[in-house]
């Protein structure tokens, strides 16, 4: 379990073949450097070790599970992402998304732009109470109305 601990934007937890990642509050945006890094970690961790089956990711926060960059402490704006962040950011979903352990995002609430690209990455999506799903123009295409 030493793998799994020592993340400083979420916690982990495993019981019986299943992993509990929780997402701290403070690391719910995409658009920060030390959440992709530890997930990425994560991930990384994760590709070799058979003792995890289900990888289970939850939010410590009650009122989102992954947002873009709304309201980013590291002041990248919503419309504006670098290409080290994207090309972190979209490794970690390629890689999520191929991982050998089941994934499932469990979403209580909203979700908004790179978030929604967390949850296509995932095996499962359970969406508990009222979850809002948000997504941005450049996710849109012309062809819903």
């Amino acid at each position: 379990m030493d793998q799994y601990d020592n993340f400083s934007t979420f916690s982990a937890e495993l019981c019986d073949g299943m992993l509990h990642i929780s997402m701290h509050e403070l690391a719910m945006n995409p658009g920060d450097f030390q959440c992709a890094h530890d997930l990425l970690q994560l991930v990384e961790n994760l590709k070799n070790d058979s003792s995890v089956e289900v990888v289970v990711f939850t939010s410590a926060h009650p009122d989102f599970f992954l947002l873009h960059y709304f309201g980013n402490p590291k002041g990248i704006s919503a419309g504006h992402i670098d290409s080290v962040h994207f090309t972190l950011w979209a490794r970690l979903l390629m890689e999520l998304a191929v991982l050998p352990q089941t994934t499932v995002a469990i979403v209580e609430d909203k979700v908004k732009g790179a978030g929604n690209g967390f949850l296509i990455a995932c095996d499962l999506t359970i969406h508990c109470s009222n979850p809002e799903l948000a997504l941005l123009p450049v996710f849109m295409s012309n062809q819903i109305k």
